[in-house]
């Protein structure tokens, strides 16, 4: 091997990516220049499936729900890569036995999260197998086999996560790997090193459960992989293996095989989300999963006990059992909204409710009866609506159940896209304007408001637009004591529109409408992850004021120009983000921008879009939920809180700095939904200026807990500032199960994939090896049901 100096040595760490599996995101893979990542693979494939279950239409124009639903898988899928104990999570060290029945198990509890309505659960257990299938044909050698073996069409393993089958390694006492020829330089050399002993996988320094049994085995490579310096190898040796993790052959010995590693990886992903799960679950479980909407649906009928709770609720001057204390709230979730009926609920219920609604990208519809003694026991709620874009909804003495609901259904329209979402306090009668950008991408439109007598719309020029329903058929208006909804089912001309209220006091206006053209989400972003291997991940609670952060936002639907700014919860401009840019790189779901925010404000804001859409018009969208910047950061291990097991005892660690110029002390609690939460080590924390402290929270959920998700908060609140609140969607599963063999109907020897292989390519020679660009499974029909 031929020397590195130590500064191209230290060059090379600093101007190329650590890679340890494929780029877990496409930040951290500068855009597919370092390779393909594991984000841009699970979308790929996915939108795949949505054409073949949902139609061209869905494929090519996803909604915003059907965005955040990628989103999520592809988010889950990176962050395994935080974890690099695990071989199994990675098919690391010859883990095939346990990497499959990790799979079979993850596809499983996917299915039953599904069946239990819980999108979000089902969809991190989905993203994390993901993973785990994409890292088998990066980090072993099935696909160097098949192209020794001549095959002409690269097909994914038939019984990778497949339920019944049992993968089974070599001993070893085999030998798999030999010395490259040049080592890790980028000259050939490496491309050679393997041996014909069957299917293995490099085995990476760290990983405590495989450790690397001898020295004629495969290591994974690269720089920051020492497992090949052991059994007394020389130095020369350092680095050498066998990952096609990326496209830089300091840090993928395999460097040459990647392009062909990510596609072959790309249809097996496809072929396990269908072969395993999709397959097994209806249609409507399918649209729940990717976020697909089916079309019309019925609050009352979905949801008989929370209206048998509302019409109680709103029945004045009948007497409740005055011994009963509602302590959670009475949530009901529906289209694109929370609503809650609640009463004395403890602060940390109220916290919980916003945090989820906040993680939905809800808005959070707070539900009251309209009576003096109320105004002072629902502050709360009032605050947790104004900050998620949402309303108080005042239930007045002669308003029933069937008006509450028609109210209710007029709100929920699913995956509105938010223009203007603003909150203030005016005198009683006193008129407030708005002005806001109506453009063709819209084909209707909602506005909503709290606090207000009356509303009137006017068109560029002046003219008032008729909101009267007897005068215009395309206006739909509910009224429930202060609160208004109007829906416009046929939207007016383009132009710069202008709203003006009546005010009764402090008021809310949310204006939203469904368009092809969204904002698709907006997050502050840091690189975090295993060492080595690190990706752009969402951080963990509110940004830091006054400091800048990295941001990550997507915009769907077509536009020449567009910026970002922040603003007020009254409208009032704060700053422009110019740094945050499009990226012309990532093309394959929607319009990507990454940059560095300015310094963030020290009260609370909102994220604004503006631009001009692809026919010269102005358009405007905004990010429901506030920004609640804090004086407080917030870290925790991620990995060991995502991963909860029924009856299993877990302690986190939570990490606080207090980055202000101030001593302060700080409240701390934590509560989840489920309840698996039994202890929290500290209630209060003194922190000078600049120190750090730790608390633990201890949890276990029942050991017959259902499969699916629970949103942890975690909540740090400092006496002289805001603090900061954080939320973990931990996923509770139950024991990982071991296969009995007398359920396994196939099973794969390594030292026979090359047979597995010629007699694939036999098939595929006679025409019977089905699976061409359009075809997704071995012998099950992929069909809309």
């Amino acid at each position: 091997m031929g020397r590195l100096t130590t500064l191209h040595f230290l060059l090379c760490l600093v101007t190329l990516p650590h890679v340890l599996a494929f780029i877990p995101t496409d930040l951290k893979a500068a855009f597919g220049f370092f390779g393909t990542s594991h984000e841009t693979q699970t979308k790929n494939a996915i939108k795949l499936i949505w054409k073949a279950y949902f139609g061209e239409g869905a494929a090519n124009i996803p909604t915003a729900a059907m965005t955040r639903a990628l989103k999520e898988i592809s988010g889950a899928n990176a962050f395994v890569d935080e974890d690099q104990e695990k071989g199994e999570l990675h098919f690391d060290g010859e883990s095939f036995t346990e990497g499959q029945e990790r799979l079979v198990d993850f596809a499983n509890w996917t299915i039953e999260a599904v069946r239990n309505n819980d999108s979000i659960g089902a969809r991190k257990l989905l993203g994390q197998a993901l993973h785990t299938v994409q890292d088998f044909y990066a980090h072993s050698n099935y696909l160097e086999m098949q192209l020794a073996a001549g095959s002409k069409k690269l097909v994914p393993h038939p019984g990778l996560g497949i339920e019944g089958t049992m993968f089974h390694p070599l001993a070893k006492t085999v030998d798999t790997c030999k010395p490259c020829e040049n080592s890790i330089q980028c000259t050939e050399g490496c491309e050679k090193n393997l041996l014909p002993a069957g299917l293995t996988s490099g085995y990476y320094g760290g990983e405590p459960n495989y450790p690397k049994p001898s020295k004629f085995k495969c290591s994974h490579g690269g720089f920051l992989d020492t497992s090949s310096l052991l059994f007394g190898a020389p130095a020369v040796y350092f680095g050498q293996g066998i990952n096609k993790d990326s496209k830089s052959c300091k840090f993928s010995p395999h460097v040459d095989f990647h392009d062909r590693a990510a596609e072959l990886a790309t249809v097996a992903t496809r072929l396990y989300i269908i072969n395993t799960v999709t397959s097994k679950i209806t249609q409507q479980q399918r649209a729940l999963l990717f976020g697909t909407d089916l079309g019309a649906y019925s609050l009352w009928n979905d949801y008989p006990e929370w209206w048998d709770y509302v019409d109680d609720f709103i029945k004045l001057h009948k007497r409740e059992d005055p011994t009963i204390v509602h302590r959670r709230a009475t949530a009901l979730r529906k289209g694109w909204h929370t609503f809650v009926a609640a009463k004395n609920v403890h602060e940390h219920g109220v916290a919980l409710a916003r945090a989820v609604a906040r993680d939905k990208f809800h808005p959070l519809q707070f539900v009251r009866r309209d009576l003096p003694e109320n105004l002072t026991d629902y502050s709360g709620w009032k605050d947790v609506a104004t900050e998620t874009g949402g309303h108080v909804i005042k239930i007045g003495e002669n308003d029933d159940i069937e008006k509450t609901a028609d109210f209710l259904k007029m709100l929920s329209q699913p995956d509105f896209a938010e223009i203007l979402s603003v909150a203030g306090v005016a005198q009683k009668d006193a008129v407030v304007d708005f002005t806001f950008s109506i453009d063709s991408t819209l084909e209707s439109l909602l506005f909503s408001t709290s606090g207000v007598g009356s509303f009137e719309l006017f068109y560029p020029d002046g003219c008032r637009y008729p909101l009267d329903p007897s005068a215009n058929k395309y206006v739909h208006k509910r009224e429930l004591s202060d609160n208004i909804a109007v829906n416009i089912t046929s939207v007016p001309a383009p132009g710069a529109y202008k709203i003006s209220l009546r005010c009764n006091g402090d008021y809310t206006l949310s204006i939203s409408g469904n368009s092809s053209l969204f904002l698709a989400g907006f997050q502050f972003v840091e690189i975090r992850g295993r060492p080595g291997h690190e990706g752009a991940f969402p951080i963990f609670g509110s940004p830091v004021t006054g400091q800048s952060s990295l941001v990550e936002a997507y915009v769907h639907g077509n536009f020449t120009d567009g910026a970002f700014e922040f603003r007020t919860k009254g409208n009032e401009f704060i700053v422009e983000q110019s740094a945050i840019k499009v990226d012309t790189e990532v093309l394959h779901h929607g319009t990507r921008f990454e940059g560095e925010s300015t310094p963030i404000p020290t009260d609370e804001f909102m994220v604004y879009m503006k631009g001009v859409n692809d026919k010269g018009e102005e358009f405007q969208r905004a990010l429901i939920h506030m920004i609640s910047p804090s004086h407080v950061k917030l870290s925790l291990p991620k990995a060991e809180a995502a991963m909860l097991q029924a009856g299993k005892v877990a302690t986190v660690p939570v990490t606080v700095l207090n980055v202000a110029e101030f001593d302060d002390t700080y409240d701390i609690f934590a509560v989840d939904e489920k309840d698996v939460i039994t202890h929290v080590s500290q209630n209060q924390m003194l922190l000078k200026a600049g120190e750090t402290g730790t608390f633990d929270v201890t949890m276990q959920p029942a050991q017959d807990a259902v499969v699916g998700s629970n949103h942890i908060l975690v909540s740090v609140k400092g006496r002289r500032t805001r603090g900061n609140k954080a939320v973990v969607r931990a996923v509770i599963h139950p024991e990982p199960t071991v296969t009995p063999d007398s359920e396994i109907t196939q099973h794969y020897y390594a030292n026979e994939t090359e047979q597995l292989i010629l007699d694939m390519i036999e098939q595929d020679n006679q025409g019977k090896l089905l699976l061409g660009p359009d075809d997704f499974v071995w012998g099950v029909e992929v069909s809309a049901r």
